[in-house]
């Protein structure tokens, strides 16, 4: 392996600051580049960089060949890639010859496989942002909760009021939440992305419900309010998800009613799907009709990340039992029964060298009602479950970390699946209807997409 530092300036760019090396001479990164590469090692089966923050990153040769971002071997566009990966061959063959860089761009010579060469190329912000250490992973989880706040009822109010996300009167029942206008959403088309990013639940506030006169079927409140719920989704959100539930529904309580909640009784803080391998990411309900009964039937929210903190310093032997063993749940709707497993507290894929801690958990994933026989776990764990999950459930039902407010009609409630229970209290009558679906989030980071931008002084 050789290493290469020093200065060079390319004619052919008409004077312009590049970085050129090959196998067995030195350069080091001009002003152009300060903020990226400061030096470089080519190799037989490496690529060394030594980043001008002091950050160290060691590639294999062939994870570059393989994530090569030129428009030859990757669309940009659909995010795909185009290149063989069995082209490569023997991943300790692959040897890096020459690379210079030009306008934030790496261009790495490869190669490999008898006799094959190619070119690769590489954004230098790109390269660094992915790089695999385990500094780099560190980095990367450290971004992905910059700005992601653990609540409880007290300390969400003061993040709203501080950063100016609720509303201005202290009467009304949304003050003190994430809650923005619906006619506002098409000017600050970010905003719940914000604040589903910071607190895993925002609300909407305004909708506008059609009125229902008696004698008038021209008018289906019900479907009006379903094709509110998906344009909002669609517009600012993702898109919606079908489930054993359908695409759109409604939770109005029924005598033959297939789950709970279609019923009036009180539903503990849960999250939803818990049954499916891939449960969905976001949960919608718009309060089409309040309840009759004015004492009953407030909505309650949990933060499921704020509970793993609590159950790590409680005691550290349940979070990581709750992080690493699995359970089962599982559902029976239309003749099809469901089940998946899955941890408590799923954590991120990178945490594999060291026991994980909240701070790693990307989603919860626990309902005590759907939750299935337990019958393969061995003994050992099966005692340990139920030493443990006394602690589980007494922090779901501990008020302190419960909010609860009454969503009032025209009111849209939006959680996080993967991070925020919720739940109900119990109600008289057959009032109550909120009307949703579950989504998915889309990633929206190319540069035309929807980017979560708070309003300035929020405005709301």
């Amino acid at each position: 392996m050789m290493s290469w530092l020093g200065n060079h300036v390319s004619r052919a760019t008409g004077g312009r600051r590049s970085l050129r090396c090959r196998l067995g001479s030195t350069l080091v990164a001009t002003p152009l580049e300060e903020n990226f590469a400061a030096h470089m090692s080519l190799g037989k089966s490496h690529t060394h960089v030594v980043w001008k923050d002091g950050h160290k990153s060691k590639f294999l040769n062939a994870w570059l060949r393989d994530h090569c971002q030129c428009s030859s071997c990757f669309d940009k566009t659909t995010a795909q890639r185009s290149s063989d990966t069995l082209a490569i061959g023997d991943a300790s063959n692959v040897r890096s010859t020459e690379a210079h860089t030009s306008n934030q761009q790496l261009s790495l010579s490869l190669e490999y496989g008898n006799g094959k060469s190619h070119t690769c190329s590489f954004p230098l912000d790109w390269l660094r942002s992915n790089c695999y250490s385990p500094a780099g992973k560190e980095e990367r989880r450290q971004e992905q909760h910059q700005n992601s706040f653990l609540w409880d009822p007290t300390r969400l109010t003061q993040l709203c009021i501080e950063n100016n996300e609720t509303t201005k009167e202290t009467t009304d029942l949304l003050h003190g939440l994430p809650v923005t206008p619906h006619e506002m959403l098409p000017q600050f088309p970010g905003v719940l992305r914000s604040q589903l990013h910071r607190y895993g639940i925002a609300f909407v506030s305004h909708v506008k419900i059609p009125e229902q006169y008696e004698g008038d079927s021209n008018v289906n409140v019900v479907e009006q309010c379903k094709t509110i719920v998906e344009t909002t989704v669609r517009d600012y959100l993702g898109f919606p998800r079908e489930t054993l539930w359908g695409t759109l529904w409604d939770t109005a309580p029924s005598h033959d009613a297939p789950d709970t909640a279609y019923t009036n009784i009180a539903l503990r803080p849960h999250v939803d799907c818990t049954y499916l391998r891939d449960p969905p990411e976001l949960q919608i309900f718009l309060c089409a009709e309040e309840s009759d009964d004015h004492n009953g039937g407030s909505s309650t929210f949990l933060d499921g990340f704020h509970v793993a903190m609590a159950m790590y310093k409680k005691s550290p032997e349940a979070f990581h039992f709750f992080a690493t063993t699995r359970l089962g749940f599982q559902c029976i709707q239309d003749g099809v029964h469901s089940v998946a497993y899955g941890t408590v507290f799923e954590i991120d894929p990178s945490i594999c060298q060291r026991s994980p801690t909240p701070l790693d958990v990307v989603r919860f994933r626990y309902n005590n009602d759907d939750r299935s026989v337990i019958n393969f776990l061995d003994a050992n764990d099966v005692e340990m479950f139920y030493h443990y999950v006394p602690l589980l459930l007494e922090l779901l039902r501990d008020e302190q970390f419960v909010l609860r407010t009454r969503l009032q009609k025209g009111t849209m409630a939006i959680v996080n699946n993967h991070r925020v229970l919720h739940g109900r209290e119990s109600f008289e009558g057959t009032g109550r209807n909120l009307v949703g679906c579950y989504a998915e989030l889309s990633e929206a980071v190319l540069p035309n997409a929807v980017r979560p931008t708070p309003p300035p002084n929020n405005q709301l």
